[in-house]
């Protein structure tokens, strides 16, 4: 019987995709025919073992591709012995011999529970049946250990980036929250159930009511949404997170809303502080600014006759860049006086096919100047909106000098006029050379220039887009465009025919 107390190898089937396994079973008679059955089958490189010490030395040394374990050992019993192994050999899988009698297989059903991949009854087993299993379980495991893997770089990943996801079917009480996102809100789980009454508790005042809409938006079928919400610590921090709800429809338990929250309190911060820099800076250059412009033109109203060439050269670039300088600064101030919330919004009832005949004719010139016409393409009746037509002309207006400044000499472009649900679309079509694919992502930021080549007719600040986006968006509206490379882009802004200039619900114009 010496033996049984040693770990031996036998070699069974010499072909090249042979199984490496690991037979730890104190019966000898049970370990000859395990054995037998796999010679038969062909395919297996077997080692022994009849108790658990020696096989857990034998994994430390020499790897294997799967271990066939019985549970009730002279040195372990039951789930001791699959976590023991499980400890030992981490992503080697485990199939569990058992008995056929109903506390072995409730034994064996356990042992899969707690990370073995599969279970045989003893007497059961065949050579074929045996090599299925064995294969399936070595599958099962390198599924399982990648995913393992891929969850962990996840979370790895989110800790870096300071974000943690969550998920929520209204009809359940709790939310299910990630670890990361415990973490990052400072709660651990065994002391904070995430109901949505514990999650406004955790809010700070202001941003309750702003997630409460988004939830009931979400779940009456809304977009998605895309919130700040500041969340108090236990220690009295605030922390402001960009939070994000979508809705995901499921096969059979009906909707759930999910989303990510990421910690933003640094880049609020900074932002902040930049903003404020911005401010500052465009303030004190803005009447210094005005003032050599007006000396310039002064300067060229009067004594312009007087001066050769070479110096009205001179003033007439000076004054160009001293404008598009001047336009940069207005610029700025104004995505910053928009995005601070400290430009006034005045909605009232505006006719918009009115409104846009007369864009276009304060347009016409500036078209004219680059060699493009401008065509209407508009609804023979009315269509009524509440925005702020000030407002509005700024930000259709840009798209028009946009959609100019791209369009190649006689081509048109095209502002129209649709309904769609309850919006009014507005758009702005041109037949220039398109919008780069990898410039898509970040068109609708601060200073992003597709095109600084001498093809672009027009230089412009980098800021219309952003401040078409700022302005839309007060206005309780959106934007996006559509483009294909060589012909052309069509940009739209979407007005609800039922908000103000803050979104909110007012009565129909």
């Amino acid at each position: 019987m010496a033996m049984a107390q040693d770990v031996q190898l036998r070699e069974i089937g010499t072909g090249e995709g042979s199984y490496r396994v690991l037979l730890v079973e104190d019966n000898v008679a049970d370990a000859r025919l395990t054995r037998e059955l796999m010679a038969e089958a062909g395919g297996f490189e077997v080692r022994w073992a009849s108790r658990l010490a020696p096989a857990l030395e034998s994994l430390a040394r020499e790897p294997v591709d799967v271990v066939l374990l019985d549970l009730l050992l002279p040195d372990g019993i039951g789930m001791e012995v699959v976590e023991r192994v499980r400890a030992a050999a981490p992503e080697t899988p485990v199939v569990v011999l058992s008995g056929l009698g109903e506390d072995d297989l409730a034994l064996a059903r356990r042992a899969v529970l707690r990370g073995a991949q599969d279970y045989l009854p003893k007497s059961a087993v065949d050579g074929n049946l045996l090599k299925r299993t064995i294969s399936t379980a070595i599958e099962r495991a390198r599924l399982e250990n990648a995913l393992r893997r891929r969850e962990a770089q996840l979370e790895e990943a989110q800790a870096l980036a300071r974000i943690g996801d969550w998920w929520w079917r209204p009809g359940d009480r709790a939310i299910s929250l990630s670890a990361q996102l415990h973490r990052l809100i400072g709660r651990q789980p065994a002391d904070f159930t995430a109901t949505l009454p514990a999650i406004l508790r955790i809010l700070e005042p202001a941003s309750r009511p702003v997630l409460l809409r988004a939830v009931r938006r979400l779940q009456a079928g809304g977009a998605p949404r895309e919130l700040l919400l500041s969340v108090r610590l236990p220690e009295g921090a605030v922390r402001v997170f960009r939070t994000e709800l979508r809705r995901q429809e499921t096969g059979e338990g009906g909707g759930g809303l999910y989303g990510v929250c990421q910690d933003v309190t640094e880049q609020q911060l900074v932002e902040r502080m930049k903003n404020e820099f911005v401010s500052v800076v465009s303030h004190e250059l803005r009447t210094p600014l005005t003032s050599l412009l007006g000396a310039l033109r002064l300067l060229r109203g009067l004594h312009g006759g007087g001066f050769d060439a070479r110096t009205r050269e001179l003033l007439d670039i000076a004054t160009r860049n001293g404008d598009r300088l001047k336009l940069l600064v207005d610029d700025l101030l104004d995505l910053q006086r928009i995005e601070s919330g400290a430009l006034a919004f005045e909605p009232r009832r505006v006719e918009l096919v009115a409104f846009l005949r007369e864009l276009l004719r304060q347009h016409e010139a500036y078209a004219v100047e680059f060699g493009v016409r401008l065509e209407a393409d508009l609804p023979p009746g009315g269509a009524l909106c509440r925005t702020d037509p000030g407002r509005l002309a700024q930000a259709v207006g840009n798209l028009l000098s946009n959609a100019v400044k791209f369009s190649p000499p006689g081509e048109t472009v095209r502002v129209s006029l649709r309904p769609r649900e309850r919006h009014w679309r507005i758009a702005v079509a041109d037949r220039g050379p398109g919008i780069p694919p990898e410039f898509r992502p970040r068109l609708f930021e601060k200073f992003a220039q597709a095109d600084s080549s001498d093809r672009r007719r027009g230089q412009g600040t980098g800021l219309g887009l952003a401040i078409v986006k700022a302005i839309v968006e007060r206005l309780g509206g959106a934007c996006g465009f559509e483009s294909e490379p060589g012909r052309g882009a069509t940009f739209h802004i979407d007005l609800p025919r039922r908000a103000g200039s803050d979104g909110t619900k007012g009565s129909e114009p």
